[in-house]
């Protein structure tokens, strides 16, 4: 199905959370040159982010996005060690979660 990716770095404004998820995220209309079948529609409908185990981001997918879609978000009182939840579920209704604990931060 896909694989998520989340990143962080610490900003001015907060805690910088990068997450990358690795989908195909096929609309269902494209043809394949090879067979000239159509591709089976294949695309992340649902996505929530927890944080503390309450809902900092939620949302909707559709066939409008593109592959390989990436969220941006900042987190104001994030501190290393907590845990931050990426979920997300597609049209086919397969699921995929993951937790990420937040690493120390680094000083310069």
């Amino acid at each position: 199905m896909s694989t998520i990716k989340v990143r962080t770095k610490v900003e001015q404004q907060g805690l910088l959370v990068r997450i990358l998820i690795d989908h195909p995220m096929e609309t269902g209309r494209r043809v394949d040159p090879l067979t000239g079948l159509r591709v089976t529609a294949d695309f992340i409908k649902d996505f929530i982010v927890l944080f503390r185990g309450k809902v900092v981001v939620e949302g909707r997918f559709s066939t409008g996005v593109a592959k390989n879609p990436y969220l941006n978000l900042i987190l104001h009182e994030a501190r290393p060690g907590e845990v931050l939840e990426v979920r997300i579920k597609d049209n086919e209704g397969r699921e995929e979660a993951m937790s990420y604990r937040i690493p120390p931060h680094k000083t310069d």
